[in-house]
């Protein structure tokens, strides 16, 4: 292909279903291959919508840009943003793109997801799903932990002296 002929997004649209073959050829999770391909078919018919060239940077940043202006998470645009650098590479390999539009992008900073603690209530229903019993059968502890002496095995005791395991059990 002429490098100086712009990839349009028909042309790109009609070249998925090979990349999810040569995917599968690779060996990818069958969900790869569904997110990757997915979030392909979005930024094309984005970049159609939007009236964009489909492989260049600016448009990659701005629909990734827009993914996080409507609220998606940094992971899910940095899972998007990879899908499209991944099919980009894929058709520069088979001669489709004459260069690599995306050399150099950053990825979207992800940040770590806010667990809130359980409260007091939350923590008293959990435990009250436990039964603890005495020797309980329980899988055999490494050489290091049989011994009484050890930190671990010290906090697993009642004030008798018992070992103590909590088996779960579900309702």
């Amino acid at each position: 292909m002429d490098t100086r002929t712009p990839l349009i997004t028909a042309t790109a649209l009609s070249l998925l279903p090979e990349w999810e073959l040569a995917m599968t050829a690779e060996n990818k999770s069958p969900l790869t291959i569904k997110v990757y391909a997915g979030s392909a078919r979005q930024y094309l018919t984005w970049t159609a919508n939007q009236r964009a060239a489909p492989f260049e940077l600016g448009t990659l940043n701005r629909w990734v840009a827009d993914a996080l202006a409507s609220g998606r998470s940094g992971a899910t645009a940095r899972t998007r943003q990879l899908a499209i650098r991944r099919y980009a590479a894929w058709l520069l390999v088979i001669g489709q793109l004459g260069d690599d539009p995306f050399r150099g992008i950053k990825t979207p900073k992800v940040e770590p997801p806010v667990v809130q603690p359980l409260t007091e209530d939350e923590l008293r229903a959990l435990l009250a799903t436990c039964d603890v019993a005495d020797d309980a059968p329980g899988p055999a502890a490494p050489a290091s932990t049989r011994r009484g002496d050890h930190p671990a095995h010290a906090r697993n005791r009642d004030p008798q002296g018992r070992t103590r395991r909590a088996r779960v059990r579900r309702r």
